[in-house]
């Protein structure tokens, strides 16, 4: 059975590839029959040889690989041991993260644009993240990560938001 591990922090991680707590090494290796379990307010994403082939919805999938036993063990004895056909999974949380706090950690120096005297603003807010599209997701964030947090994306759009925080404040001055 592949399914979302308990021990993690859901809160906290948005994105997260599977791994088998009892044998680590073998976390990609999927047979016939094997059960994805997808919980209502995530999806998974079945990669093989690099590629993002099929979205899971929530429920209960039986996976069918390549993976026979008899050939498998064939297979297995051509590559050294290993199995010939790996696939991985990600699972996305796609519940909505609302409490995203952010602000600027110095003032933002700006100056008057009528008098020319130097002005200190400070800034701060809270913003939401929600999962969209999980396929785009897990592709271009989470690169060769085992999971992608929920503080990792923040950070992003909190840097995002004060890069150009000051060029807005300005703008609505000079007006």
């Amino acid at each position: 059975i592949v399914q979302w591990d308990d021990n993690l922090n859901s809160n906290e991680i948005l994105a997260w590839r599977y791994v088998d707590r009892k044998n680590p090494a073998k976390s990609d290796e999927l047979g016939n029959w094997t059960q994805l379990v997808v919980r209502e307010s995530q999806e998974a994403i079945l990669f093989k040889d690099g590629k993002a082939l099929d979205l899971f919805g929530a429920g209960r999938h039986t996976l069918s690989t390549n993976n026979i036993p008899l050939l498998g063990r064939l297979m297995n004895l051509a590559t050294g041991g290993e199995s010939a056909f790996k696939a991985g999974v990600w699972f996305v949380n796609r519940a909505s993260v609302l409490d995203v706090k952010w602000g600027t950690q110095n003032p933002i120096l700006l100056r008057d644009p009528e008098y020319q005297i130097p002005i200190y603003v400070r800034a701060f807010g809270q913003f939401g993240i929600r999962v969209s599209d999980s396929r785009q997701f897990v592709v271009k964030l989470a690169g060769n990560k085992t999971q992608v947090t929920c503080g990792e994306v923040a950070e992003y759009f909190k840097g995002l938001i004060l890069s150009r925080m000051g060029d807005m404040i300005a703008t609505y001055i000079a007006r």
